[in-house]
């Protein structure tokens, strides 16, 4: 079942006003991710490369939208099989106002509807973590991955951009027509200043791309 709210009209096109169609869920709807991380030290450096797989098990109506079971499954190469059983669950919420991530039991509000550029809203309000507010910078906008994937509709959410002069702290997510989450980046970074000279001490990168999406034939 895909979502609906009855109370929104479709506009002459026939796309639904709230523009639910950036983060679709239904029943056996799958996205597979590569994630790469970048984590280094003055001392150390990792890199690490794996794989996600996301795929929606169940649905149930809730007071003003719905909540759907999300089933995360790794693995370390691309040639290797997911597990049986998923790694982890997450569950996602979608009402006729935002799209809430409950991610290890703590809720981001990922997305607000209807999306609109410059739009702004506290990442953090269903959450007892500081404010962080998120922006949309850009909306329906053509977009590319891999050099092999093209998406013609995209919004992209800043969702943080600091930057100091010792530290640099930046995240944020895009979304596709039809699809939903394709793309996730964070960057931090942090210097040392010490008789004002400058010296490296830590940086993170993730970055999570799509790299296939579609439905399971059975769960």
């Amino acid at each position: 079942m895909s979502i609906f709210f009855s109370c929104n009209e479709t506009d002459d096109t026939g796309t639904p006003n709230g523009r639910y169609e950036y983060n679709p869920l239904e029943v056996g709807f799958f996205r597979e991710y590569e994630i790469s991380i970048e984590d280094s030290s003055f001392f150390t450096a990792h890199d690490t490369v794996y794989y996600l797989k996301e795929v929606v098990s169940e649905q149930e109506e809730i007071t003003g939208g719905y909540e759907y079971v999300i089933q995360r499954f790794y693995k370390a190469s691309l040639d290797a099989e997911y597990k049986d059983l998923p790694d982890t669950i997450w569950k996602s919420l979608i009402t006729e106002l935002y799209f809430v991530n409950v991610e290890n039991n703590k809720r981001f509000v990922r997305l607000q509807f209807p999306p609109a550029v410059n739009l702004q809203w506290d990442g953090n309000a269903q959450n007892n973590n500081s404010q962080q507010f998120y922006t949309i910078t850009s909306l329906d906008s053509p977009y590319s991955l891999h050099d092999s994937l093209y998406f013609d509709h995209t919004l992209n959410i800043m969702q943080m951009e600091k930057r100091t002069l010792i530290d640099t702290s930046l995240a944020n997510e895009i979304y596709a027509e039809d699809i939903g989450l394709i793309e996730r980046s964070v960057h931090t970074s942090l210097y040392d200043i010490s008789e004002s000279v400058l010296t490296f001490a830590s940086s993170y990168t993730l970055s999570q791309k799509l790299i296939g999406s579609g439905y399971i034939d059975s769960l």
